[in-house]
């Protein structure tokens, strides 16, 4: 068995949000799902502290668990992956919050898994203050099974205008890739069938200007067993 992965979609606050909580639009989940949010949040002055103060909840009172988070220190940004088991096919709004910190714009990746395991979640991987251009990595904390996927998120912290785009890795495929005012940039990426424990984008920050670094996170979703039907012998009661 191998997971499913429906995309519900991105959402992303305006610029300039400030103090208080983002919520996202109403979305629909799959039943007897695990759910997967990638949050990313850039402060609007440098003395935020997103990696301790972002957090996330939501309309149905999911329980909403932390496996990743990745930051950049120099003008504060980071990106954080939250799991949560789902039952019901109940739209749902999430709430992304960073306290009383100043934030310039929240960006929220969202993913409803079915054919998940009971322990849904495997190994992960977190990385901060990464090169702001060219071929970025990490390594997961364990090799994923061939029926998981991976789910990965970069943030890049933009110094400069003329910013196109991240690419995605070698083998991965880009799910979404956008970028708030030329400040911040969120790109999400999945990957299935691999056993590998790098994650990878070949190109941190494509077109002219610059970044001043970036943030990686990636959780592994695992499929729950493939069910094997029991042994039956055939006796052919004529001959006996």
């Amino acid at each position: 068995m191998s997971i499913a992965v429906n995309y519900l979609g991105r959402f992303s606050s305006t610029g300039g949000h400030g103090a208080g909580p983002f919520t996202t639009a109403s979305m629909a989940p799959d039943p007897n799902s695990v759910l997967v949010a990638i949050v990313a949040a850039v402060g609007a002055t440098n003395s935020e502290n997103i990696v301790a103060n972002l957090s996330l909840a939501d309309s149905l009172s999911h329980v909403w668990t932390e496996r990743a988070s990745g930051h950049v220190d120099a003008w504060e940004s980071g990106v954080k992956i939250f799991t949560a088991p789902n039952t019901p096919t109940t739209s749902f709004t999430l709430t992304a919050d960073c306290g009383a910190d100043n934030i310039h714009a929240y960006f929220i990746d969202v993913f409803s898994c079915t054919g998940q395991h009971a322990t849904p979640t495997g190994a992960t991987a977190a990385a901060n203050d990464q090169a702001g251009d060219g071929a970025v990595s990490t390594t997961l904390s364990g090799a994923p099974a061939t029926t998981s996927v991976v789910i990965a998120a970069m943030v890049n912290m933009l110094s400069a205008s003329g910013f196109t785009g991240i690419l995605h890795g070698t083998g991965w495929t880009e799910i979404a890739d956008s970028a708030e005012d030329q400040w911040i940039a969120l790109q999400s990426q999945t990957r299935t069938e691999s056993t590998s424990t790098t994650v990878g984008w070949d190109d941190a920050y494509q077109g002219v200007g610059s970044s001043v670094g970036s943030g990686l996170v990636a959780v592994e979703i695992v499929a729950a067993a493939a069910v094997v039907p029991p042994f039956v012998t055939t006796v052919d009661v004529r001959r006996i």
